[in-house]
């Protein structure tokens, strides 16, 4: 029957983005979402089901249809805990594109929404990218107001770390950005 393929076949997208097969995960996210539109689920589920195959299909770097995917989500379950989520992930796209203004307009979103939910992980996240995008700012021309807002931005991530623990990679990816944003100054 659809609904027990469509449950199988979402598992299995699950397990080969684990496995780091994005091509394959995305290719069965996308079997999972004729499935899905076969059958009943709530908004709720069929939410994240959007939300599951737009990070499919942009860890496979078909970028439009993550953001068609993602904007999707949004306009189907707009609770704040989707959108926020929702934002980062439409941030770390439009970065992917180099469309940095839009990545900044989401992950600034997301930041807002985060501070407020108390979503310490994604809000993390949320820096990160803002720093990155950032990085790729001051890489192409040197800008004293960008550079400023790096530095805060690293102060307001190290401040997390008070309030949430980061896994050791996380660390290392703070501590790598805050590298390129000195470097980007000249300081040691």
């Amino acid at each position: 029957d659809y609904e027990s393929s469509a449950r199988i076949s979402r598992e299995y997208a699950k397990y080969l983005r684990v496995k780091r097969d994005y091509s394959m995960s995305y290719s069965y996210g996308k079997k999972v979402l004729s499935y899905f539109d076969l059958i009943e689920v709530s908004p709720d589920e069929y939410s994240m089901i959007l939300f599951e195959v737009g990070k499919f299909a942009s860890l496979d770097a078909d970028f439009v249809t993550a953001i068609k995917l993602y904007e999707r989500s949004n306009e189907k379950y707009p609770t704040d805990a989707v959108k926020a989520r929702t934002y980062v992930e439409l941030g770390s796209v439009y970065l992917s594109t180099e469309d940095y203004g839009k990545a900044l307009d989401y992950l600034n979103k997301a930041i807002e929404l985060n501070k407020k939910l108390k979503n310490y992980h994604d809000l993390a996240n949320s820096y990160m990218y803002i720093i990155g995008v950032q990085i790729q700012s001051l890489d192409q021309e040197f800008d004293s107001i960008t550079a400023k807002s790096s530095l805060e931005n690293l102060e307001k991530l190290e401040a997390l770390r008070s309030v949430h623990t980061f896994s050791n990679l996380k660390n290392q990816v703070i501590y790598l950005e805050k590298a390129q944003v000195y470097s980007c100054l000249g300081l040691p």
